[in-house]
């Protein structure tokens, strides 16, 4: 684990660097969440079957929800589930509570290749939820 935190420390070239290496940083993704608000709790909407990834074993599952606190505020939510799956059925209409989460680049996608990072918008990864019990919806 030391090892992970002593490579934050070394810099490199500021034309040669990689956004996406930097923005994972974990210096990086502390600063960023001073500034960015995501939402705590989740409606889910959808889950799509998880996907592992053939060479990292990571499984990650694209989730839909809305968040908010009536519907004259409700948001339509998209982020990607790491390292923990959702029951696709039956997280449906449930409440969730982002726990812990990274944010990363948004890669625009068109026809299959990409066509460089969004310049408004990260994409949300979480690593962590559980479901928001009833009787603790209203004051959590």
């Amino acid at each position: 684990h030391m090892k992970a935190e002593k490579s934050d420390n070394i810099k490199k070239n500021y034309q040669e660097i990689s956004v996406k290496e930097l923005l994972a940083m974990s210096a990086v993704q502390e600063a960023i969440k001073k500034y960015v608000a995501v939402p705590e709790k989740i409606l889910i909407k959808g889950a799509r079957s998880p996907y592992q990834n053939p060479d990292t074993k990571l499984v990650t599952q694209k989730i839909e929800g809305m968040s908010g606190t009536s519907i004259m505020d409700a948001t339509a939510v998209g982020f990607t589930l790491v390292g923990m799956e959702l029951d696709s059925q039956n997280a449906i209409n449930k409440m969730y509570r982002i726990v812990d989460y990274t944010v990363g680049l948004e890669a625009n996608m068109a026809g299959g290749k990409f066509g460089g990072y969004a310049a408004k918008g990260l994409k949300l990864l979480v690593t962590k939820m559980e479901e928001v019990r009833n009787g603790e919806n209203e004051n959590a």
